[in-house]
């Protein structure tokens, strides 16, 4: 019995990827994971039809460029953790976070208070520390120009 259990878990383990829950200490560490870096927060859910079209374009974008740092936060439960990695490896994706706490108002508020839950939400984390958050879908141009050039700046995302 004992060798059945492992052999399901072997079968079942890569199919979620790295999907780790996204805590309230969470942002934290991954703004101290990328100190001295500029890298990009993408926040995207399941029920987010845009949402699938940036998860496409990141991918390729960071199969193309492997020195970009892009942490992914999927808003979805714990319980959706089936599909959110589907998701993610239809997009040739393998790594997210997923709201691990039951409390979304209060992660929400965590990630940004002034943000009121649109999505897809990108925050533009510079070297220093500083970010600009915006709604919508990025684009190459955007992140070539963010990743790409020696200008990453919050202020040239304005």
């Amino acid at each position: 019995m004992t060798i059945a259990i492992l052999f399901c878990f072997l079968l079942c383990a890569p199919l979620y990827g790295e999907i780790k829950p996204f805590l309230t200490t969470s942002l934290k560490a991954m703004v101290r994971d990328h100190q001295d870096e500029p890298w990009l927060l993408v926040i995207w859910s399941i029920d987010c039809a845009p949402c699938y079209e940036e998860l496409d374009l990141i991918a390729k974008f960071m199969a193309e460029n492997s020195h970009v740092a892009i942490e992914l936060i999927s808003t979805d439960s714990l319980s959706d953790k089936p599909y959110v990695s589907r998701v993610l490896r239809i997009s040739g994706l393998s790594k997210s976070w997923l709201y691990g706490d039951s409390n979304e108002e209060e992660l929400q508020n965590i990630i940004d208070p002034e943000w009121r839950g649109e999505q897809p939400r990108s925050y533009f984390y510079s070297a220093d520390g500083s970010r600009v958050g915006m709604s919508g879908v990025v684009n190459e141009t955007l992140l070539k120009s963010w990743f790409g050039s020696g200008n990453r700046e919050c202020d040239s995302l304005h």
